[in-house]
């Protein structure tokens, strides 16, 4: 059973690699809500991990196996396969960046020579204003270090203060509508996607039932009109039995040379059913409807 296991895992990694912002949502932990379409491209490899489930063991076991253990753990999985993939295109995309900043670090430096040259020669522009010195040049703050900040200097509200990039922690960071909004689509992506698990589950079930009804009756004409929960003469009782499922009740009447059983659904009163067939020797003869 592992290989059809990792074959249906290794088809889903696959196709997540080709979602939109599958980085970000390994970050925000939100890679269950970008599974939906992958599962649906890898449907034939999931099809066949339940398939082998149900026959080592028992009718349902596969369902059973995918809708718990599996499916709670094929986050965790395929964040493992595409791990390797996800750090090549960041290296990749890292050494696209540097060239270009290496231009625009050229640049500043070009400008601040330019800027300190028409300063010497113009001495006037540097005059002061109202009797003033004008501040002296001060190197830029490395990465990491605070900006330069005037005496009594009062930060304005939601700034950080550094200039690293860094934010501060999660306990000074005010809650925005932002937030929330996201909080908002990752519920809505959850729920979604245990929408399609549930579909998922029904259409399988659907296409289990199909294929025992065709392996245990091999007429493909008689397997649709038993799928449409049909009744008709001539059927075999258990062919009723798998169409309308097990009656409510049977009534039997005992004659010399036959015995006749009256196959009672949908009950509605003591004694009363909208539905009665009339079962003589494991067929089908008669229908009664109120």
């Amino acid at each position: 059973m592992l290989p059809f296991i990792r074959s249906a895992t290794d088809c889903i990694a696959r196709e997540a690699l080709k979602e939109n912002d599958i980085e970000a949502a390994i970050q925000q932990k939100r890679l269950r809500s970008k599974l939906e379409i992958p599962m649906r491209r890898c449907a034939n490899e999931l099809d066949a991990m339940v398939a082998i489930h149900d026959r080592v063991y028992y009718p349902g076991a596969g369902e059973d196996f995918f809708q718990g253990q599996y499916v709670d753990d094929l986050p965790r999985a395929v964040g493992q396969r595409i791990a390797s993939d996800l750090a090549k295109r960041a290296a990749n995309a890292s050494a696209a960046h540097e060239p270009q900043a290496a231009q625009d670090k050229f640049a500043l430096i070009e400008r601040e020579s330019g800027s300190k040259a028409s300063g010497g020669a113009d001495a006037n522009s540097q005059r002061p204003i109202g009797g003033r010195e004008p501040a002296p040049n001060r190197p830029l703050p490395l990465p990491g270090q605070p900006s330069f900040r005037p005496p009594n200097y009062v930060m304005p509200p939601g700034t950080t203060g550094r200039t690293d990039g860094a934010s501060p922690p999660a306990s000074t960071v005010p809650k925005t509508a932002t937030s929330d909004a996201h909080e908002w689509l990752a519920l809505l992506a959850f729920a979604a996607f245990g929408f399609f698990l549930h579909h998922l589950s029904k259409v399988r079930a659907r296409k289990r039932r199909r294929d025992d009804l065709l392996t245990k009756y091999g007429d493909e004409a008689i397997v649709d009109r038993i799928v449409a929960a049909k009744m008709w003469q001539g059927m075999t009782a258990e062919m009723l039995r798998d169409s309308w499922g097990e009656p409510d009740d049977i009534g039997s009447d005992v004659y010399k040379t036959r015995t006749t059983e009256t196959w009672k659904y949908g009950r509605t009163g003591r004694n009363r059913y909208m539905n009665r067939v009339i079962v003589e020797g494991g067929v089908v003869v008669g229908h009664k409807q109120r």
